[in-house]
């Protein structure tokens, strides 16, 4: 532990140097901005940072996408998973400065595991392509038995991933497929058009087509900010009991921070505790949510494999730079497992003073005119597509993306499983001709393998796991309406 804690060294001094530290503050306004004004997730946040990758050191971009997701994702109040909603009924700072604080305590215990974590890189390393072809199946599954909706909506958003993931050369023998006669599809489509479609533009459609954002007045908007609840104290029972709930649970892959944040208190169900207890705050959820969002970029480091959208938006990014399949030969290296656990640390020392900011300034008031915000996120949005390669075809591509990912929207379909996806397809279908090609096409070899049979077991348990839940609660009858982590 001693030996990892030294890695942290090189990580920091990067921080540390001026127009890093600015463009990593810089990077916190904007997710403070595109949460608590835009609502828009930490998700959509990203995508919109995502093209910072392209111009600035990878270990940069890396910091500012997470500090700027994670100052998103607690001013958005929405589980970072990877079918987390657009937008949450849910008002979006019920907690005042205990959940600016709480976010910062899980990003802090998240940033601990991370750090804890930098011996175990060998031992991952040494897994073969059947294993890490099973563990993308099983991101997908979980992506997918996670999501907000009925799984069968949810697995078709996954499958219209991974259509859009078969365009370009084939990842065996390189003949391109699906191009349509279009040359600027021989290479496949960029991934920066397609993810800033999916995620925003498709939401800048719909808030143009619903605009029913009702006024916020100033005073209750700074009440909701700096209120009594907001002055709840946090109890250090629930901070162990969720903080650990949500680091554990952050890790599994294609799942991540979805787990945490549907069964963690809600804000607005702190009822009082048996034995006559104080009730538990609401910052306890927050807590479990950013330990599991911390944690989640362990799969995706260690294996390639993402636990979230984001961590998927990131791996994605690794693919346009040239990486290996999943990313792994560059994320492997110790100075990005590192790196990411300064991330978020400096995501947790920049949390309180950003939602002391907010309180101060009532920004929700801001969301009654947020119609003002939407054509500054759509000229982002354009310019990181067109960046990707200067193509005005790539823009055609956000576009057609953003109609499509509308209309998932609009018919309930949760867009995260088709994000994993477009991410994840890339990686199953590579790692499975690795696999096969290993046993010379022997199918029965192939599945004999010890690590094929244990992730076609771990991946059946997790659908009969899910099927038994889900006939369970057929059984028991419905669950009650504004249940967690259920939709009428």
């Amino acid at each position: 532990m001693v030996s990892a804690v030294g890695t942290l060294g090189p990580p920091l001094a990067l921080l540390f140097r001026p127009e890093v530290l600015a463009l990593v503050v810089s990077a916190g306004v904007c997710g403070l901005a595109a949460g608590a004004v835009a609502r828009l997730g930490p998700a959509a946040t990203v995508a919109l940072l995502a093209p910072l990758a392209l111009y600035v050191d990878p270990m940069v971009a890396l910091t500012a996408i997470i500090v700027a997701g994670t100052v998103a994702a607690v001013f958005h109040a929405e589980p970072a998973g990877p079918s987390a909603p657009p937008e949450s009924d849910m008002p979006s700072a019920p907690g005042g400065t205990d959940r600016g604080t709480a976010a910062a305590v899980g990003s802090l215990a998240g940033a601990v595991v991370l750090t804890a974590a930098l011996s175990m890189a060998g031992p991952v390393v040494r897994l073969g392509p059947a294993a890490f072809f099973w563990v993308a199946i099983f991101a997908m599954s979980a992506a997918v038995l996670t999501a907000s909706a009925a799984p069968m909506r949810a697995l078709l958003s996954l499958l219209i991933g991974l259509l859009l993931s078969t365009s370009g050369p084939d990842r065996s023998l390189g003949f391109p497929r699906f191009t349509f006669g279009r040359p600027e599809l021989l290479t496949g489509l960029q991934f920066l058009p397609v993810i800033l479609g999916l995620l925003v533009v498709s939401r800048v459609i719909r808030a143009v087509v619903t605009a029913s954002a009702p006024a916020t007045e100033p005073d209750a908007a700074r009440s909701a900010y700096l209120g009594p609840r907001a002055r709840a104290p946090l109890r250090t029972p629930e901070i162990l009991r969720w903080g650990a709930f949500g680091a554990l649970t952050g890790m599994i892959p294609g799942a991540g921070a979805e787990i945490a944040g549907r069964l963690a208190p809600p804000a607005d169900e702190q009822g009082a505790q048996p034995g006559g207890h104080a009730p538990t705050p609401a910052a306890a959820g927050d807590v479990a949510r950013h330990a599991g969002m911390a944690t989640a970029w362990l799969p995706t480091l260690l294996l390639g494999v993402p636990a979230d959208a984001v961590t998927a938006i990131v791996v994605g990014l690794f693919f346009m730079k040239s990486m290996a399949a999943g990313g792994r030969t560059a994320l492997q290296q110790g100075e990005m497992l590192s790196g990411t656990a300064v991330a978020f640390l400096a995501a947790a020392a920049l949390l309180i003073p950003l939602w002391r900011l907010a309180g101060a300034l009532g920004l929700g008031a801001l969301r009654a005119s947020r119609g003002i915000v939407w054509p500054g996120v759509l000229l982002a949005a354009l310019t990181g597509a067109y960046a990707a390669a200067q193509s005005l075809f790539d823009v055609g591509v956000l576009l057609a993306v953003g109609v499509v990912g509308y209309a998932l929207l609009a018919a309930g379909y949760p867009l995260g499983p088709a994000l994993m996806g477009l991410v994840l397809g890339p990686v199953a279908e590579q790692q499975f001709m690795l696999a096969m090609a290993g046993t010379r096409w022997n199918v029965p070899d192939f599945l004999l393998q010890p690590p094929s049979l244990v992730g076609a077991l771990l991946t059946a348990a997790l659908w009969l796991l899910s099927l038994a839940v889900g006939l369970a609660d057929r059984g028991a009858g419905q669950v009650a309406p504004g249940a967690p982590g259920r939709k009428p």
